[in-house]
């Protein structure tokens, strides 16, 4: 075996580990997990509404803004629901967009 056919076996057999790779590496990264386990609990203060296209939170007051998160494209939409949930506290609609892949 010469130097040039070494180097193309390593190529294409690290080639093939990272495609096998990414994936599962990407499903374990961008899962929602360590979320209070009230997340996505409606209160006195807060209405939390989940449809098959959006996660809603809304303040019981009137809103005095909006605020719309598209999660990026591998992460999981309710990893965004603290950060939403925190917002909506502060008096601003939050909604999750659940974006189909």
């Amino acid at each position: 075996m010469t130097t040039l056919q070494r180097i193309r076996y390593i190529w294409v057999r690290a080639g093939l580990i990272v495609l096998v790779a990414s994936p599962i590496a990407m499903y374990l990264m961008f899962r929602a997990n360590g979320l209070p386990p009230d997340t996505f609990a409606s209160t006195s203060e807060l209405l939390v509404t989940e449809s098959e296209m959006y996660v809603r939170f809304q303040p019981v007051s009137k809103p005095t803004a909006g605020w719309i998160i598209i999660p990026g494209c591998p992460a999981d939409p309710h990893a965004y629901g603290a950060l939403a949930r925190s917002v909506a506290q502060r008096g601003v609609l939050s909604v999750i967009v659940k974006v189909p892949y």
